[in-house]
């Protein structure tokens, strides 16, 4: 079986600077959640996805509102496909939060 990687990198929508600290998780087809990967030091996070679906993924920080996103998957030629994005977290009214790197 042929596996592929997801990667995101979760970012301030405003000044597009990553936001490392941000929590994101991955949802498979059935409702199972998938362990995330996070590199020490890296703002990405990746998740290694074992079969073509429609996962979702849920990604928060505090000061931002939170965003959940239907990312399909898809199978062709035997490899999986999957994209790679930013993924943009909208501060909320009041005072900016500082983004951490």
């Amino acid at each position: 079986m042929l596996v592929i990687s997801l990667v995101i990198e979760v970012q301030d929508a405003s000044t597009k600077e990553p936001l490392c600290d941000a929590t994101a998780t991955l949802t498979s087809p059935q409702g199972k959640e998938i362990p995330t990967h996070k590199p020490h030091g890296d703002c990405k996070s990746s998740w290694v996805v074992h079969a073509a679906g429609k996962y979702t993924l849920r990604a928060s920080h505090p000061g931002y509102a939170t965003r959940t996103r239907t990312v399909p998957i898809g199978r062709r030629d035997c490899v999986f496909q999957a994209p790679g994005f930013m993924f943009p977290l909208p501060p909320l009214k009041g005072a900016p939060p500082k983004a951490v790197k």
